[in-house]
């Protein structure tokens, strides 16, 4: 078992199989075709998280424009098990290579949960299909959003240094998002050190490493790709193999995105994870892409495996091409 490190109190970790809680499958269309939906509602700026979907009828896609889950009323396009999806997706052009190939212009649909069948895929290329199309969109949404925050404190940064005043509501969502991660106010070239995105292809490596392509049960009945723990009961799910005393669950989150997100907030603020921060700054200084390989290279605290595990994500980087995915973005709103 891969025992992960990060803040926020919890622990993230390589999951089994096996949670008996069920969950209805389907996909939310809207009026535009499935590969121009869009998430439900961003929050505003300086929101901790995206509204996540509550899915009583579980998996769905949703994509940009759409102000409030309740315009997809009466247009949910069941999913009921992986062949469903996969026709979906067929349906809209939204194809892969079997190992991870490039993939530039990336269909804005993101799907909530996956098919609790994913596992039954007897296909192994189309069952790591599936899986990179369906958490893909979701990590280049993560930092599609991370990348705008930067672009608004980079501006607001230059007009603090040029004299000028700047709102307060800029001032508040500033206060806000340095307080998340610790930080003295208004120490915006630490915000920018520490709120920065994370590599396509290492995502998806971390991913498929701690959730066995999408196949573990924490993955699959709690939506936890990278199996963070927490210690609050009932918060998650109570793995089979803990020991006599322990208290941890592994958190169970209402979508995919959110695990993601939490992801993503972890390596940009944990301790543990200097390193990986100081080589992505070093990176932005030299003008040069943020590279999975090498980011893959700082990780060896993220795992009790350290070297081992470093080599296991090169090793799933290398063999299923996904420092491809590196340049990766998501298509247009429209």
């Amino acid at each position: 078992m891969t025992t992960l490190r990060h803040g926020f109190g919890v622990t993230m970790f390589r999951a089994g199989v096996g949670f008996s809680v069920l969950f209805g499958l389907a996909v939310y269309a809207g009026p535009s075709p499935i590969d121009e939906l869009a998430y439900a509602a961003r929050p505003a700026p300086g929101a901790e998280v995206f509204s996540a979907v509550a899915a009583p009828v579980g998996p769905q896609l949703v994509g940009p424009g759409v102000r409030a889950l309740a315009a997809y009323s009466g247009q949910a396009v069941p999913v009921p098990d992986a062949a469903s999806l996969i026709n979906e997706y067929a349906r809209m052009g939204y194809t892969l290579d079997a190992t991870g190939g490039a993939a530039r212009d990336v269909p804005r649909v993101f799907l909530t949960q996956l098919p609790k069948d994913l596992p039954a895929i007897r296909s192994i290329p189309v069952r790591k299909s599936v899986f990179i199309r369906s958490l893909l969109p979701l990590v280049l949404r993560a930092n599609e959003e991370i990348l705008a925050d930067r672009a608004r404190i980079q501006a607001l940064r230059a007009r603090l240094a040029a004299g000028e005043t700047i709102s307060a509501t800029d001032g508040a969502w500033l206060d806000r998002l340095t307080g998340r991660y610790g930080l003295t106010p208004r120490d915006l070239g630490a915000l920018l050190h520490r709120h920065d995105v994370v590599p396509v292809g290492l995502a998806m490596a971390q991913g498929i490493e701690e959730s066995g392509w999408g196949t573990s049960r924490f993955a699959l009945h709690g939506n936890a790709v990278f199996g963070q723990w927490t210690f609050s009961k009932g918060a998650g799910i109570v793995p089979k193999t803990r020991e006599d005393g322990a208290r941890h669950e592994v958190k169970a989150f209402p979508t995919l995105a959110d695990s993601v997100r939490q992801y993503v907030r972890n390596l940009n603020n944990h301790r543990a994870y200097r390193e990986f921060r100081r080589e992505r700054a070093a990176m932005r200084e030299a003008d040069r892409p943020i590279d999975s390989r090498i980011l893959a290279k700082t990780l060896t605290r993220y795992s009790q495996r350290g070297e081992k595990y470093v080599a296991a994500l090169l090793g799933l980087i290398r063999t299923n091409k996904l420092d491809r995915l590196d340049g990766a973005q998501l298509g247009p709103d429209t």
